[in-house]
C-alpha cells in the first residue's frame, strides 16, 4: 500500500478516506495485500466520517490451501493523527485482512498525538488507539488518570508517579 499524508490547517473528514487493499474475487488463488498508511498532520482534525487502512483477504478455492502463493492475509496499514485538537465520532479501522486459511498477517496501528484537546468517546475504533499524551488527565510526573481505553506499544515502558487506572490498557 502507498501513503497518504495530508497536512494542513484544518482538517474535517465526514466521508471515507480508505488505504485498504482491494479484495480480489471470491474463488480464486491469492494473498492479501498489505493496506497502506494514512498520516494527518494539522491543527484541528474532526473526523464524523471513516478512516480506513485494513488489510485485503486471502484466498484459495480450497479453503484450508495455505501455501507461499495463497492464503495469506494482508496486514492493516497504520492511521496517525497528529494535532492540537481532535475530535473523532465517526470511525477508525486498520485491522489485518478478515479472512485467509493462513491466519497471518498483522493488525496497523491507530496513533493520536495531540497537545490540547482529545474527544473520542463517542468513536468507534478497531483497535485501541495509542495516545500521546498517555495521560488523559494529569502528567506522568505528578498525578496520571486514565480514562480510556489504550494501546501501547510492543516493549514500550511507561514510568510514572501516582497512575491510576480506570480503563484498560
Amino acid at each position: 500500500g502507498g501513503i497518504l499524508n495530508l497536512n494542513a490547517s484544518t482538517t474535517y473528514v465526514s466521508g471515507r478516506i480508505d488505504a485498504s487493499s482491494p479484495d480480489i474475487e471470491p474463488n480464486v488463488d491469492f494473498n492479501g495485500n498489505d493496506a497502506g498508511s494514512i498520516l494527518i498532520n494539522s491543527s484541528l482534525v474532526n473526523v464524523t466520517g471513516t478512516l480506513n487502512a485494513n488489510g485485503g483477504k486471502g484466498s484459495t478455492r480450497n479453503s484450508n490451501d495455505c501455501s507461499s502463493n495463497t492464503g495469506h492475509r494482508g496486514s492493516g496499514g497504520n492511521i496517525s493523527i497528529t494535532a492540537s485538537n481532535v475530535y473523532v465520532s465517526g470511525n477508525i479501522s486498520s485491522t489485518r485482512g478478515f479472512i485467509g486459511p493462513c491466519n497471518d498477517g498483522l493488525d496497523g496501528l491507530n496513533i493520536i498525538n495531540y497537545t490540547n484537546t482529545l474527544d473520542i468517546s463517542s468513536a468507534f475504533i478497531s483497535r485501541y488507539p495509542i495516545l500521546t499524551p498517555f495521560c488523559d488527565e494529569g502528567t506522568l510526573t505528578a498525578e496520571c488518570n486514565l480514562t480510556r481505553n489504550h494501546g501501547v506499544k510492543i516493549n514500550e515502558v511507561i514510568n510514572a508517579n501516582n497512575l491510576r487506572l480506570k480503563g484498560s490498557i
